[in-house]
Parts: C-alpha cells; structure tokens; sequence
C-alpha cells in the first residue's frame, strides 16, 4: 500500500514539473474553446486644465491641441496631469520647449514659466510639450499652437456690467465686512489700488459683523483672477487663522500677476455658498491720477429717453486721466448690453418720431450724438437738427421689420468722457399676456410648450444656474416653489429671443429637498425639478 502511495506521488509531481517546463508561448484554451483576449492597445491622456489630448499607438503618441494666448497663459497657472490607463500620474517630469518642467515642483515655478513663455506669447506661436512619460519607457510629444481668440459676436447679457458689481454686501446677513484698513485704504469707496495696497488688502484678515438676528456661519476667502471680467484663476481658504496664512502662502506664486492693468476680485461666501461680500480691485501705478478717485463722490448716473425707451447706466466716472506713461485713457470700461422697447401701441416709429434725451444725475445734459444702426445701414441722430423726417422714419421702420434688431453706439456728449457704449435695442409689445397665471395649481396643469425651453437646474459655488430660451422678445417669470406652494424664488424680467442665463442664490432656499421651477412665458410654461442640498 506505502509503495503505491510513494508511487502515486512520484508519477504526480513529474505531471507538474512537465507543466512548469513547457515554453512561455504556451497557454491553456478558455473554457468554450476561444482563444484569450487580445491586450488592448495602450491609451494615455494628457490633461492641462480643459485642454486633453490622446495619445496612442495609431498618432504614434503624438498630438497636438489649440488654445488662445491668453487661453495658454491661463494653463501655466496649474500643472498639468497624464492618465496612463489605471491611474492620474500629478508628478512628472517634462519639457516646453525643451526647457525642464517638474509638476511636483510646480508651484515654485509658475513665475518663471510666465517669463519665458506666457509673456510673450503671441497668436501664431507653436509650443512643443515632448518627453511626456507615459509609461516606463514609452514617451509623447504634443505641439500647442496659439490661434487667434473668435470673433464670433455674443449677444450682450443682460444685468450689470463688471464695474457695477464691484461692490456688494449682503445685507441680509451681515452688517458690515471689512477686508483691509477701512480707514486707511478707503477700499469700499475705491475702484483702483496700487500692487502694494493690493497685498498690504490682502495680508488683514477680513473682519464681518453678522446681523444680530443670523447665526455666524463658517465662511470662506476667495482671491479671484480676472481677465476682462471672466473668472480664470481663484484660490480659496477657509476664514480662520491657519488656513487664512494658506491662503496668503499660495498666493505667493502668483505674485507675476498682480501689475497695473490686473483685475482682481476678492470674495467671501458661507460653507453654503451664501455669498456674502464681493470686491473688485483694478491695479494702477503708484503715480496714476485714478487713485484719488472716489464712489461717492465721483461718480453719476448715465439716463438715456428716448420715446417709450428708457436706459439707466449706474457707477460711470465720465472721465478721462493721463496713465502713468502720459497717455490718456478713459476710466470706465466699455458698455454692451441688451435693452427693450417697452410699449403697448405696437408702433415702431414711436421711438423715431421721439427727439432723444440724455440726462446726468437726473439733470439734462445736452449736446447727445450717436450712431442708430438697423440691418447695413446707419444714420447719426442729433437732437439739435430735430426730429427725424417721415421719409427716414419710414425707411427705418421697413428695415426694422425685417430684422427687428437696432444698435445704438458712438454716443458723444460735450464736457463728459463716455466710455465706448454698445446697446442693442428690441422692439417689446407690453402688452403680451402670460399663457397662464403665474400660481403653483395653474402651473402645474399647465401642458408644456414646445416654444420655450428650460434645462435642468445646475449648482456653483454660490448659486443654482438655470438655462431657458425664448422664441420672441418675451415678459418672462422663472418661479421657484417648495413642493408645499411656498414660493422661494422670483424672477421677471423682459427678455430677446434666444438663450439666456438666470441664478438662483442658495440663500434663497429655506429648506433642503425637491424644488418645483417654472418659466411662464406667452408663449407657454416650461418646468423642471430640482434638488436643494
């Protein structure tokens, strides 16, 4: 019995070391007879900020991706990162024009890359991202043309212009917010600061007084980068002491971007994202006259009338100031907005019979010229010469009627600077109805309209975003409702055709859970649900 076992163990471990001898090429077959799997080709994607471009075997691991000058100079401000098929790789090593770049080092060296390469960097330009380790051995190469920024023509947003905005407090829950010496730097009755006001700003610690009926709340500090009023670089910290000194060390290499000419904006919101404070610095020149400037005390009210219309530009200078190289510029930023017709007789030429009339600080200010644009053709209107002929109303009505659109620019004024202003006029009949009245019952039996669109609700930081769409010039009500009726939330406005942008601070909400939202149009109600966290 031992002699079979003894042999039974022989013949058992001779079958595995056969196995074990058997050339690598070798392979059992699958339980239905098939061949393995092929090993899929390899597949890496380099990412720098909303830029991403594969590399593979088919383009040899090569690329090439497109970005504006400033899109480029905006990318060096973060490290870029390579997903190489199982994981994100932040720490590597490689080159931009053959000059070294270390992405766990980065930080150290955004001042350096802004020198060499965002500077200068020019439409037309091509960068050239090589040795991008994308495996042990195998490397990418990506080439980065700069081309030149679209000129596709955006329709004017409706709301406040940037220099508007500069200011804001919410009153609801603080009563006062203090970023800065207050009684030094004057900061919320300035629009410009030099580099060293700027960081001597930033080094104080905000201080809020909380209203006595709200509960403090955990907040936030944000320092935002601007460029042309567009957000393209923040950094965030908590509102204590440690992390507050976090916040200033990351700032550290970032210091390139603060230089007369920058906008800046600094932030304070709840954990929430309630937003409680917003401040926006423009960096001039020790020497620039327009550091003596004022809010208070410097700045008007632009009113424009016009028969049935009416324009109301709030917070300009009206002035112009040498720079610190002599030349003279205007203070205010160019104006592009939307603006209605609002009338009920459904006549066009109402408005162009009209003699216009410009007023500042509700005073007349006389002397108005500007550029009446409809379709290819333009006239100059001047009060002084009068009213319009009928001959040249009729010829503006007709073209009118055909595009429905006008634009008023080049707008003159004797003894004020007025910043380049673009309105963009539309003819709006008041007297459209809703298709329903705007109440929960009413809008929920509502069918929905095929004409109007609504897209699902979507959060940042401090608010809900809603996208909607109007096929006419339309009297719009976005109405937000707790599931109980309670309405939380309420926007009317008048609006031009095509899609438009409303938020919805998160403040406005009372309590989390499903919203009902609805946008009540004459053309029909479109609703969508959404979730308040």
């Amino acid at each position: 019995m031992l002699t079979r076992l003894h042999a039974l163990r022989f013949w058992l471990l001779a079958f595995c070391c056969s196995l074990a001898c058997l050339p690598a090429a070798y392979s059992f077959q699958l339980a239905d007879g098939s061949p393995a799997a092929p090993k899929a080709p390899a597949r890496y994607i380099f990412y720098w900020d909303r830029l991403q471009c594969v590399l593979e075997e088919a383009n040899g691991f090569k690329g090439s991706l497109k970005t504006t000058p400033q899109g480029f100079r905006s990318l060096l401000l973060s490290a870029p990162s390579i997903w190489n098929g199982s994981a994100l790789n932040k720490a590597f090593v490689f080159k931009i024009n053959d000059m070294p770049v270390n992405t766990a080092e980065y930080s150290a060296a955004i001042s350096t890359l802004h020198t060499a390469f965002g500077k200068d960097a020019a439409e037309g330009q091509v960068y050239h991202l090589s040795d991008l380790p994308l495996d042990g051995q195998q490397k990418g190469a990506i080439d980065l043309y700069l081309e030149t920024p679209s000129t596709d023509s955006k329709k004017p947003a409706n709301g406040p212009r940037p220099m508007a905005a500069a200011n804001y407090l919410n009153h609801d829950m603080l009563v006062r917010a203090e970023w800065g010496r207050e009684d030094i730097y004057e900061t919320s009755n300035r629009d410009f600061f030099t580099e060293t006001e700027f960081w001597q700003t930033i080094r104080q610690r905000p201080v809020l007084e909380w209203q006595p009926y709200t509960t403090p709340k955990e907040v936030n500090a944000s320092v935002v980068f601007l460029n042309q009023g567009e957000h393209t670089f923040i950094i965030n910290q908590p509102l204590n002491d440690d992390q507050y000194r976090q916040l200033l060390n990351q700032l550290e290499p970032y210091r390139h971007l603060v230089y007369p000419g920058a906008e800046l904006e600094l932030s304070l919101q709840t954990a929430s994202y309630d937003k409680l404070y917003q401040k926006k610095m423009l960096i001039v020149a020790p020497n620039d006259p327009r550091l003596s400037l004022r809010r208070q005390r410097d700045q008007h009210v632009l009113q424009f009338q016009w028969g049935p219309w009416t324009e109301r530009i709030p917070d300009l200078y009206l002035s112009r100031f040498p720079d610190a190289a002599g030349k003279m510029v205007l203070v205010d930023q160019a104006i592009t907005q939307n603006s209605m017709i609002r009338t009920s007789s459904g006549d066009v030429a109402e408005i162009l019979r009209a003699l216009p009339d410009c007023r500042i600080d509700e005073q007349p200010a006389p002397g108005l010229v500007f550029r009446l644009s409809i379709a290819d053709s333009s006239w100059t209107i001047n009060p002084a010469n009068g009213p319009l002929t009928d001959t040249v109303v009729a010829q503006m009505v007709e073209l009118y009627q055909q595009v429905e659109d006008m634009r008023l620019d080049s707008f003159q004024l004797p003894d004020y600077e007025l910043p380049p202003i673009h309105l963009r006029l539309s003819y709006f009949n008041v007297s459209g109805a809703l298709s329903v009245k705007n109440e929960l019952p009413a809008l929920q039996a509502a069918p929905l309209s095929k004409r109007v669109k609504l897209s699902a609700p979507t959060r940042s930081d401090t608010d809900y975003v809603l996208e909607f769409e109007v096929p006419e010039p339309a009297l719009v009500y976005l109405t937000v409702f707790e599931p109980g009726g309670w309405n939380t939330f309420f926007l009317k406005d008048l609006y031009l055709p095509g899609r438009h942008t409303a938020r919805i601070p998160r403040s406005s909400f009372r309590q989390a859970g499903k919203h009902l939202v609805f946008l009540n149009t004459p053309y029909g109600v479109a609703r969508q649900e959404m979730t308040v966290e």
